[in-house]
């Protein structure tokens, strides 16, 4: 369908009319017949003017918990046995607290995208102790959607907000916080406007 990836266009505003939308970015303000928001549900509330009752309520359901991620080659923070490897792989640590606690794992990436390098790669999510400095490759900060009772009760009320306004949702708080989620909330959203994805036609 053709399109324009616009990289360093922070939107800071999008305002919505009967027959069109105005996106405003840093850089200027321009006219779209829809809005797709593949945003976390309170970004889209800080960027979207004069959003609908029915919008404040449910995007405001959803909250969202900050993570550390990493990008590493350190083992010390993979399994201390090589034979327990896995693609996935969960730590636990004693020195956790309920108040500090926070799911760690470590993806090991070259098994899982088949890298063609010997170098191991790994990305751990809140690493219980940092990895070794030498051994980083970058550090990472984001937010992800938290599973509670009242999001578990809100997502299933998320479709009365789609196609109307000329706008449309999506994101990984559609679901459980995956990042498959976020792909089956953003086929569903384009499905309104009469996109389909290949292996449905």
């Amino acid at each position: 369908y053709g399109g324009q990836i616009r990289l360093h266009h922070p939107v800071k505003a999008v305002r919505r009319f009967k027959d069109h939308v105005i996106v405003v970015s840093k850089k200027k303000a321009e006219r779209f017949d829809y809005v797709i928001f593949a945003t976390h549900s309170d970004q889209t509330l800080n960027i979207l003017e004069k959003p609908t009752r029915e919008e404040k309520i449910l995007l405001s359901k959803f909250k969202y918990e900050s993570n550390t991620v990493y990008l590493h080659s350190d083992p010390s923070l993979m399994p201390r046995r090589r034979e327990a490897w896995a693609s996935w792989n969960y730590l636990g640590y004693s020195g956790w607290t309920s108040k500090t606690k926070k799911v760690c794992l470590t993806y090991h990436m070259n098994p899982l995208q088949h890298l063609p390098t010997k170098m191991p790669i790994f990305v751990t999510l809140n690493p219980y102790k940092k990895p070794k400095s030498s051994l980083i490759h970058k550090k990472f900060e984001y937010a992800h959607p938290l599973c509670t009772c009242t999001s578990m009760e809100m997502r299933s009320r998320l479709a009365d907000l789609q196609n109307k306004n000329r706008t449309l949702f999506c994101g990984a708080y559609f679901g459980y916080g995956f990042h498959e989620d976020g792909i089956t909330s953003a086929i569903d959203a384009v499905k309104y406007l009469g996109i389909r994805p290949p292996w449905e036609k």
